[in-house]
């Protein structure tokens, strides 16, 4: 299926722009880029309440922000990893995604401002990101949460955070989730390369070059590919319940798929959607696209009906 036309006329603006390739700009810059983008949305979605915090983490003070819908307590807790290539990415480039699924899916948020590469390369995201779902787990009553309902989610290099969670909590049974939804997650490196990633390599939005910038900022040289990807671990037996969403023009589509696929034949209750004429980066682009709409109330449905563990 061809691009969504409002998805075409989105990477055509972004084309008129001129902007160079991510991986060419100082890492100051495209951080900012990114937030300044965010800054140029709509008045943000209401809510009950929000607010920040910072927690002793495990590489010294972690900022989260806490989103409460406008309902009754307790509610149902989710803690969410932003996207940015493990690279750039923070609390407020992801408040509006954030507010959207505390308010459509009626459920108490953690957002983690987990810290990035390379500065912090593997595994300091992953830590942060472990350490607030535990966090969040045992604090559960406080913050007017249940805690049988803790699901994770993430998208983009967020989304490898999220399942890279599910692994290391099911390995030490602590905390118990009961689910992961992952949006366009990065599951495997880039090398050897899949389908997607040759047939959307560059005119997508996201591409293959930056990439593999990416991964090789957060990998760094010593690091191995094996460590830090959901695809390559083992056995992925046992792990929660999952939704896992794609976009049919995405570089990382296939890998994407290639979780899903692997979580069904490992016995876990897993469904995939690939959004058809939608690029990377499209359950943030609510406002524009109809198809991410859809999406996100799907996402929100499939969150509100998860069953309570024990």
């Amino acid at each position: 299926m061809p691009l969504a036309a409002t998805a075409r006329a989105w990477l055509d603006q972004i084309e008129a722009a001129g902007l160079p390739p991510a991986h060419s700009l100082p890492l100051a810059t495209f951080r900012q880029m990114a937030r300044n983008l965010t800054a140029m949305g709509g008045a943000p979605r209401p809510i009950g309440r929000f607010e920040d915090r910072q927690l002793p983490g495990p590489g010294g003070p972690l900022a989260i922000r806490l989103y409460w819908p406008d309902a009754p307590a307790p509610h149902r807790m989710m803690v969410y990893a932003h996207g940015g290539g493990f690279v750039r990415g923070d609390l407020e480039t992801h408040d509006p995604l954030c507010r959207e699924l505390c308010a459509t899916a009626s459920c108490l948020v953690v957002s983690v401002d987990y810290r990035l590469a390379p500065e912090h390369r593997f595994p300091a995201a992953l830590e942060d990101c472990l350490f607030v779902t535990r966090w969040a787990y045992a604090h559960a009553a406080a913050l007017g949460g249940d805690a049988r309902s803790l699901v994770v989610a993430g998208d983009s290099a967020g989304g490898n955070l999220a399942a890279m969670v599910c692994l290391r909590a099911r390995e030490a049974r602590n905390p118990p989730i009961q689910g992961h939804v992952l949006f366009y997650p990065v599951t495997a490196h880039y090398d050897p390369p899949t389908p997607s990633y040759r047939e959307f390599a560059e005119g997508y939005f996201l591409t293959r070059e930056t990439m593999r910038w990416f991964i090789d900022l957060y990998l760094g040289p010593t690091t191995s590919p094996f460590d830090a990807f959901p695809l390559a671990a083992a056995d992925l037996r046992d792990l929660p319940p999952a939704l896992v969403m794609t976009a049919e023009c995405d570089p990382l589509r296939d890998e994407g798929a290639a979780y899903a696929d692997r979580l069904l034949a490992s016995g876990v209750a897993c469904e995939y959607r690939c959004i058809d004429g939608m690029v990377h980066g499209f359950m943030s682009q609510t406002d524009l696209h109809s198809q991410a709409r859809e999406a996100m109330r799907e996402a929100c449905h499939w969150i509100r009906t998860r069953p309570f563990g024990r």
